[in-house]
């Protein structure tokens, strides 16, 4: 379980303090967003339902953790979404499989191409796909010449 964290409803973060100045300030945004024009006459302060729960719960209700008040070592993330990224053996299960041939792909990525007049075929793409590293499924690869 993970530490005691402070959330109001319709928020996207979870806070370490409930006196976290980013905290207020996003209340203080959301009273103003009321949709109306500049002039509106019904903008007030609204009551925000503080809640407590743990980090972990926060996360696993998609809160991202504020960057201002939460400690690096309590942040807790929510799980990432992979829309069927994953690395599979393109010759699992094969003749060639059974020889000890691997080749590691996303199960989900091809590269369509034409075979024939009327057959395309799809060539899998290794793993990691560009997908995967964007969705931060695995850490990005070191740039060409980065220090």
């Amino acid at each position: 379980m993970g530490a005691i964290v402070f959330t109001s409803a319709g928020s996207r973060k979870y806070h370490f303090h409930k006196e976290c100045t980013a905290f207020h300030s996003a209340q203080d945004l959301s009273d103003l967003d009321c949709g109306c024009d500049t002039y509106c006459t019904h903008r007030m302060p609204r009551m925000h339902a503080l809640k407590q729960m743990s980090a972990t719960k926060a996360a696993i209700d998609g809160k991202l953790p504020c960057l201002s008040c939460v400690p690096e070592h309590l942040r807790e993330l929510p799980q990432a979404e992979s829309f069927g990224h994953a690395p599979v053996d393109e010759y699992e299960g094969t003749a060639e499989g059974d020889l000890g041939v691997t080749h590691i792909v996303c199960a989900r990525c091809a590269e369509w191409a034409r075979f024939t007049e009327d057959i395309w075929i799809g060539v899998r793409i290794p793993w990691p796909c560009t997908s995967a590293i964007v969705l931060g499924l695995v850490p990005r690869p070191e740039q060409v010449g980065e220090r």
